[in-house]
């Protein structure tokens, strides 16, 4: 399925996707979110993800080879190291795309921080042995 895909740079017409996407499925697939009343986690998280957003270079978009407007995926990465937040839509996932995302960035998963703590990266937690979650990054570099 990956043949069939490619990858290319965020554009401004890719953001509302993405952060809908983003948001939705961080609000059901987070073990963080389960507490926060919807009415503060659903505003405070889009804010959080324009902040973020505000650098497209980060943002790198998995879409059909012969259709780059179909966006299948996205990844968003500041650095070869931080993680901020990995989506594929469900009918894509379990075909490498996400895998393939990674690969592309370059981003070793053995030795990576993510920002987002979800229940998929704790069930990879195991293969991924030097994946760390840490919040505190999405406020900045800490040292």
């Amino acid at each position: 399925m990956t043949d069939q895909l490619s990858h290319r740079n965020a554009t401004p017409e890719d953001l509302p996707f993405v952060l809908n996407s983003w948001v939705e499925s961080y609000g059901v697939g987070s073990p963080m979110t389960v507490h926060i009343p919807k009415s503060i986690f659903y505003p405070a998280q889009r804010m959080m993800i324009m902040r973020l957003m505000r650098d497209l270079h980060d943002l790198r978009i998995a879409c059909l080879a012969d259709d780059p407007a179909v966006i299948v995926g996205f990844i968003m990465a500041r650095h070869r190291n931080v993680l901020d937040y990995i989506y594929v839509k469900e009918h894509f996932r379990r075909m490498g795309v996400a895998r393939a995302m990674v690969a592309d960035l370059g981003i070793d998963m053995n030795d990576c921080l993510c920002t987002h703590h979800t229940y998929k990266s704790i069930m990879l937690a195991p293969k991924w042995r030097g994946l760390q979650y840490n919040p505190y990054l999405l406020f900045g570099e800490i040292e």
